[in-house]
């Protein structure tokens, strides 16, 4: 049946399905597009969480146990003075939030048979990190090894 203008009701009705089925899709395509773009840019601009740790791990071995010469005033970085190596100068130097620090990174630090914790670690290690470090014990420098068990957000 035609209408006074020539044109079947079927073609109008196909016509009509057609642009319905076409909005759809594009509107799907646009929206795995924007997907797409939203993903890429979170990977791009994120941080691996070994990474974070190990700046972290940095003020370890370079501020907050670090031994420093009584004469000279002078730093020594990856020298643990193992007299400042106590949980009280952890507490100091790394806490989290009281209330949110599970959220955060947390460390166990174990050194010459002495282990650190910071204040939300909860026993669960994601990994470790090993640094050979120089310690200061009785006047005498020897290496060892600074073990260091992260726990990630939980």
């Amino acid at each position: 049946m035609l209408n006074k203008k020539g044109v079947s009701a079927f073609d109008l009705a196909g016509k009509t399905i057609y642009w319905t089925i076409a909005v759809v899709i594009l509107t799907a395509i646009i929206f795995a597009y924007m997907g797409i773009l939203a993903t890429y840019s979170h990977n791009l601009i994120s941080t691996p969480e070994d990474l974070k740790a190990e700046m972290i791990i940095q003020r370890f071995t370079s501020s907050c146990f670090v031994y420093q010469d009584p004469h000279t005033e002078r730093f020594y970085p990856n020298t643990i003075d193992m007299t400042k190596f106590t949980q009280d100068e952890m507490n100091k130097c790394y806490s989290t939030d009281k209330k949110e620090g599970f959220k955060e990174i947390n460390f166990k630090l174990k050194l010459d048979g002495e282990e650190l914790i910071s204040n939300k670690f909860y026993q669960r290690r994601d990994f470790t990190i090993k640094k050979l470090v120089n310690i200061r014990k009785n006047n005498k420098i020897t290496q060892s090894v600074l073990t260091i068990d992260v726990q990630e957000k939980i």
